[in-house]
């Protein structure tokens, strides 16, 4: 039988060849596609993908990182190391990812324009072929550099996610916890690896950044799992740094997400009248297949012991009654 470390080993490395499989498996699709459809086809083949990656996102942000989000600041606002309030934490780390990004350098360059009356030589004069080409070349470089941005904005939000699964994966205590733990961040990971290399295709990014993004959001679990297994074998306390560190990455990612999903990903797409219909079943089925694989994932995820609480914040809702050894005062006629 395996040892534990090289359980998780085995795991990680799995997990980082079905990502890079699936991050390629885009480019495939998209050739294979083409030949098989026409240009109308083919862009609605690529819009319902699209949609179907930005239902895949919201799902996480809505159903999985803001939950987790919560759920960790409630825990450390029990163990004292956050004062114990009524207040938005999570929305708080959300919008402060959310807030400063529509900045002017991220806005689309928009072309304004202008009537003007005249002749054709008159026109000519007015703007020369040498200035208006400039002017198209410098819109088009402007352009490409803000999807290289938004690329690296999804692949950085997309890559902390990551880490922080691979962290979990590397906290675990058993084999079995390891295996099963790996079946549901894989089927969660390999969905959300396809989607972000179709947006990144839709973008036009170069094939350098195409790969190198591909790349490091592959060897991001691995990362986390490295970390989490080192974590696991010099410390076994809780700390103020351990918990909140990662949960207010875990606010930054479900920010970002939220804000490529509705300003760059359906803003994009809901600006072309064209193929609603798919675009809707795309956007609901993502979000959809997305809640399913929660669902699995809440009733097949290894539970701790009951008897054994996992933290001090748990033995005070344990359902479990707690043992009294005080006796309780003596009652006349009571027997005993």
């Amino acid at each position: 039988m395996l040892s534990l470390l090289a359980t998780k080993c085995i795991v990680l490395v799995l997990m980082t060849v079905l990502t890079l499989s699936a991050c390629f498996l885009p480019v495939l699709v998209r050739r294979v596609a083409a030949k098989a459809l026409r240009q109308n086809g083919m862009k609605m083949f690529m819009s319902g993908c699209l949609c179907f990656g930005g239902g895949v996102l919201l799902a996480t942000v809505f159903l999985h990182l803001l939950p987790e989000t919560r759920d960790s600041f409630d825990k450390a606002a029990a163990m004292g190391f956050i004062p114990d309030m009524t207040y938005p934490y999570d929305g708080a780390a959300i919008w402060v990812r959310c807030k400063p990004i529509p900045a002017p350098a991220l806005a689309r360059p928009r072309v304004k324009e202008t009537a003007i009356d005249g002749d054709d030589a008159t026109l000519e004069k007015f703007l020369p072929e040498e200035e208006g080409a400039a002017v198209t070349v410098t819109a088009a470089a402007s352009e490409a550099k803000v999807a290289t941005l938004r690329a690296v904005m999804v692949v950085v939000a997309l890559s902390l996610h990551s880490i922080m699964e691979g962290l979990a994966l590397g906290l675990v205590h058993s084999n079995k916890e390891v295996w099963m733990l790996f079946g549901a961040l894989s089927a969660h990971k390999l969905i959300i690896a396809f989607c972000m290399a179709m947006e990144l295709l839709s973008t036009d990014v170069s094939r350098v950044a195409f790969f190198v993004s591909l790349t490091i959001f592959s060897v991001a679990s691995p990362l986390g799992g490295l970390a989490g297994t080192l974590l696991v074998s010099l410390t076994t306390q809780t700390t103020a740094v351990g918990l909140l560190v990662p949960t207010v990455l875990h606010g930054l990612s479900a920010g970002t997400l939220l804000y490529v999903t509705f300003c760059e990903i359906l803003e994009r797409e809901r600006g072309d009248p064209n193929n609603p219909t798919v675009k809707m079943l795309g956007l609901v089925g993502g979000f959809l297949l997305m809640a399913g694989l929660q669902v699995l994932d809440i009733l097949y995820a290894p539970q701790e012991d009951a008897g054994l609480p996992s933290d001090p914040c748990s033995a005070a809702a344990s359902p479990v009654p707690v043992y009294n050894p005080m006796p309780a005062p003596y009652q006349p006629g009571q027997e005993y």
